[in-house]
């Protein structure tokens, strides 16, 4: 069937949907798989392949497809905007190939936000969570790593709030984003978004460890190129 439907499918390099879905769901590959679920009436069936460091080219991300009634009735709404980040194994090395491009994109659209940002894991089946590595968002400190330049939250409250997430099994948001776009962490050309990129990670390590009780969680960096402030997160 999923051939079938795959035939007729539009394929896309990104996502962007009002009042879109996620929904999470375990096979034999992975715990916490996703398929978006598309509330606009007459939703094409959409196959979304992004960026896979692992064959160096673009593979099958995820489907979106018509929410059916019965699905919508178990999942939970946040306001807000839900960005559907790449986590393609617990590895800080393939973390990097999508955690570049995710701050770079993220970090204007979040500092012109007034609206809360929730980020989600986008898991690949090569992550193998439940089955070879372990499926608590606590123990993914490649997912930390990956949102990282976004946030000065503790990794601990980043795992919590990843895991409400995904617990819930089916989250809606006002707005919902996804894409996987190239980066190729080897080339000349990379080099200074490289160091922008770990100029960001780690002005947000020293944050998070130098944050007490009381101060807002809000994104807090500063870097060359680009500048996020007083943005609330998740």
């Amino acid at each position: 069937m999923a051939a079938q439907l795959d035939s007729g499918a539009a394929f896309e390099l990104s996502l962007s949907l009002d009042n879109g879905c996620v929904r999470f769901f375990n096979d034999s590959g992975s715990s916490w798989l996703s398929e978006v679920l598309a509330t606009a009436p007459q939703h094409l069936y959409t196959v979304l392949h992004g960026w896979n460091e692992i064959v160096l080219g673009y593979s099958k991300m995820l489907v979106a497809k018509q929410a059916s009634a019965r699905k919508l009735r178990r999942c939970i709404r946040l306001s807000g905007t839900g960005v559907m980040l790449p986590l393609s194994l617990n590895n800080i090395f393939h973390a990097t190939f999508h955690a570049v491009p995710a701050a770079e994109r993220w970090a204007q659209a979040a500092a012109a936000s007034s609206s809360e940002i929730h980020f989600i894991p986008l898991v690949y089946r090569s992550a193998a969570f439940g089955v070879v590595r372990s499926a608590d968002p606590r123990s993914w400190f490649a997912w930390e790593y990956t949102i990282r330049a976004m946030t000065r939250l503790s990794g601990a409250e980043i795992a919590r709030r990843t895991s409400e997430i995904l617990n819930a099994g089916c989250c809606c948001f006002e707005r919902l984003e996804a894409a996987a776009p190239p980066f190729n962490a080897y080339a000349r050309s990379s080099r200074e978004r490289l160091y922008r990129f770990r100029r960001a990670v780690l002005g947000n390590v020293l944050s998070a460890n130098e944050m007490q009780s009381g101060i807002s969680d809000t994104i807090v960096t500063k870097s060359k190129d680009w500048t996020l402030s007083s943005v609330p997160l998740m």
